[in-house]
């Protein structure tokens, strides 16, 4: 992978990514998978939550899908409001407004560009319900990546923290061919933390905050997941096949 940087600016070619390590699979539909282990080392990935080393152990294969059900809470800023529909131009990426208690759905499947796509399904009360969809896969450099439609790119960091699986954006960038165009921190939603931790049995808490140098927070979802009969498509939607 080769950076060439300009001022402010950094072009990355991401001609050498490969898609993720084909992973053995089971009867299931599901697969073993060794990512998050790799990505955090062997003694941060033993001080996670048996349980949540047992979620991600594991990935879709094929026609497979991991499915969890929740309700969350979601505030947004002024600006975060803006983000997000500053965002919808390269798909969506963050849900559209502040509500209380709204059901959602993520359904977790294999892209067929390599990694996991994720569906978020947001059943708001007052509306339409609305899918917020990305794949995560591993890039040619090791490092995680979160892609929204062909365009946008979050790079991931991954660590442990008191058991609990921890993804901090450390930059975001566009894709544009075989090039990844960093975009300026001061022009992003801002720092993305994302923190799963474990509850009880199949129960997790999801906590997801946005916080921008300047703007302060601008996005912040929490709330209770647990894991779902995949057999049943809660979430139906085409889904837009990443690069």
């Amino acid at each position: 992978m080769t950076e060439i940087s300009e001022g402010n600016a950094t072009l990355t070619d991401v001609s050498a990514e490969t898609p993720d390590a084909p992973a053995r699979r089971t009867a299931s539909g599901l697969a073993a998978d060794t990512t998050y282990e790799r990505l955090l080392g062997r003694d941060a990935w033993q001080r996670l939550a048996p349980e949540i080393r047992r979620r991600f152990s594991r990935r879709p294969c094929h026609n497979g899908a991991i499915e969890y059900r929740g309700r969350v809470r979601i505030h947004m800023s002024r600006a975060g409001r803006l983000f997000a529909r500053v965002c919808q131009l390269f798909g969506n990426l963050l849900p559209p407004r502040t509500a209380d208690a709204v059901p959602l759905a993520v359904r977790l499947t294999a892209d067929p560009g390599g990694g996991v796509y994720w569906a978020r399904r947001y059943d708001y009360a007052d509306g339409p319900p609305v899918v917020v969809g990305s794949t995560k896969r591993v890039d040619g450099a090791g490092g995680l990546l979160e892609l929204v439609g062909r365009y946008f790119v979050m790079e991931l960091d991954v660590s442990e923290s008191n058991g609990a699986l921890v993804f901090v954006s450390t930059a975001y960038s566009l894709r544009l061919g075989r090039w990844r165009l960093r975009i300026p921190s001061l022009l992003t939603p801002g720092t993305t933390t994302v923190t799963h931790t474990q509850v009880a049995g199949d129960l997790f808490r999801f906590g997801l905050r946005v916080r921008h140098r300047w703007l302060g927070e601008t996005l912040m979802q929490e709330g209770l997941f647990q894991g779902f009969d995949a057999s049943h498509n809660v979430i139906r939607q085409r889904r837009r096949t990443s690069p």
